[in-house]
């Protein structure tokens, strides 16, 4: 119907429409969508205050994880809880984690849930992730 084809009379087509006009119409929204910059502003500096604080806690520099594989399993921790606690956009957290783009941070989100990522990082940034997390879920 978007693109102008369907099957049958005019009447048809303008009853389809009508059932279908919000489903048509609507598009998904990401998370950087529609937001103010204030909000924006507030998403990126709360994220980059969990970021720079879990780097201390594991005992890492930025430079250390943005060298590694997109499946690192530290960048997967950091990428799940900042995804979870934050409002930044994938795109952000690929370019802040060094994954090259929103797709392999989503890939890696989805794939490996926060549990098995918790089991593959060192014990401190295991600790770290488990605390914030369980911050979030109140």
């Amino acid at each position: 119907m978007r693109r102008g084809w369907y099957w049958g009379k005019q009447a048809f087509a303008e009853n389809l429409l009508k059932l279908g006009e919000a489903a048509i119409v609507r598009k998904r929204e990401s998370r950087g969508c529609d937001a103010s910059p204030e909000v924006k502003a507030h998403g990126e500096q709360q994220a980059l205050a969990l970021l720079e604080e879990g780097l201390r806690v594991a005992n890492l520099v930025k430079e250390d994880l943005v060298g590694h594989g997109c499946t690192e399993p530290r960048k997967g921790l950091f990428a799940g809880l900042l995804w979870k606690k934050t409002t930044v956009s994938q795109a952000w957290i690929a370019e802040h984690l060094g994954m090259k783009n929103a797709a392999n941070v989503s890939r890696v989100i989805h794939r490996m849930d926060l549990s098995q990522l918790q089991e593959k990082g060192s014990g401190n940034l295991r600790r770290f992730v488990s605390e914030k997390v369980k911050e979030c879920e109140h």
